[in-house]
């Protein structure tokens, strides 16, 4: 007799044991998950070894939906994805229930032995009294036992805890996604800011000095012509004394408008300082650049139109030069001289250097 009782504390405490390691293994588990996603695929992977069957599937429940979701299976290979309406339909079984299910032996012609499974354990993963998914195990040699039921029972409350965890962990993980993201996007707005002038939204002189560093680099390595133009208004600060500093900060405005739709996607038109302009031509000669500023010109002259009453009258001067490699690093200040003879022999004209 005592023989007996000996034999059943020891069961019992051998028992209590290994139902002891696989919280421990459940709780591991969920530390070491980085989502949801993932903590119920490393959750099959350890319901496959502690109860050595062939298949295991983790589902949740969706009440919008009325219906289970396969989270994570090893069934890859063995399950089509339509065999996986026969799982939710034991997962809907077993939470009509709200008790777990366990067939040890499949009926010859069910649906079940026609996929070769011989048995399988569902249980729900519960919260309160709803469901809110299910645990299936299925074909293993031995049939499941009481034992095999009552673990997969406490993994179950286990795993609900698990699925609390990581959906805060998730909603945590698109919190810093969305904000990485708003981080991102005003860094961009920022940096954009950084390189275009407020007033006339032309690239400003920054982005003006780093791109023509970058187009000598590429026209010297590509052995491609490199131009630029450089002009500014003409009497502009008598212009504003005129007019008023409103209506010069227009015409600065309707200037920049005009070259930007002429030059378009030829060139970057630039506001280099105060009333003065610049337009990187990448893979243009002086020649057709020359052609260029003498149209710009025009379109700026007739920018006001006396006929319609406008009595104001904005010309500018232009300078126009290609890159040539002894011109570096004094190209800017080479071609700006061109332009300063424009305004010596008169204003109102292109300057082009053709040498």
């Amino acid at each position: 007799m005592g023989s007996d009782l000996e034999q059943a504390l020891k069961r019992n405490y051998m028992m209590a044991k290994k139902e002891l390691a696989i919280m421990h293994t459940m709780i591991a588990v969920r530390d070491n998950s980085k989502s949801t996603q993932d903590y119920f695929k490393q959750l099959i992977a350890k319901l496959l070894r502690i109860f050595d069957c062939q298949l295991a599937f983790g589902l949740e429940y969706f009440e919008k939906t009325g219906d289970f979701e396969v989270k994570a299976t090893n069934s890859k290979g063995v399950l089509k994805k339509n065999d996986y309406e026969l799982i939710r339909r034991i997962s809907k079984d077993c939470m009509e229930r709200s008790v777990p299910i366990v067939i040890n032996k499949t009926k010859p012609g069910s649906a079940m032995s026609k996929l070769m499974i011989s048995n399988f354990l569902s249980v729900p993963i519960l919260s309160h009294s709803d469901c809110v998914g299910t645990l299936v195990l299925m074909n293993k040699k031995s049939g499941f036992t009481k034992n095999d039921l009552r673990f997969l029972i406490s993994i179950s409350n286990q795993v609900y805890n698990g699925m609390v965890h990581m959906k805060l962990f998730d909603e945590l993980e698109e919190v810093r996604t969305k904000e990485k993201e708003l981080y991102s996007l005003l860094y961009e707005k920022e940096g954009k800011k950084s390189t275009i002038d407020e007033m006339t939204q032309l690239f400003n002189k920054r982005h003006f000095l780093d791109s023509m560093k970058n187009h000598i680099t590429l026209s010297e390595k590509n052995l491609t012509p490199l131009s630029l133009i450089m002009f500014d208004v003409d009497h502009f600060g008598s212009y504003n004394n005129k007019f008023g500093h409103e209506a010069g900060d227009k015409a600065l405005k309707d200037i920049a408008k005009v070259v930007k739709k002429e030059v378009g996607a030829d060139g970057e038109v630039c506001r280099y300082g105060g009333e003065e302009f610049a337009v990187i031509m990448p893979n243009t000669d002086v020649e057709t650049a020359g052609k260029v500023a003498e149209k710009l010109r025009k379109k700026i002259e007739d920018l006001y139109d006396p006929k319609r009453g406008d009595n104001r009258k904005v010309t500018c001067s232009f300078g126009v030069a290609q890159w040539e490699e002894e011109d570096t690093p004094e190209f800017v200040k080479k071609v700006d001289k061109f332009l300063y003879v424009s305004k010596e022999k008169g204003r109102n004209a292109v300057n082009v250097n053709r040498e």
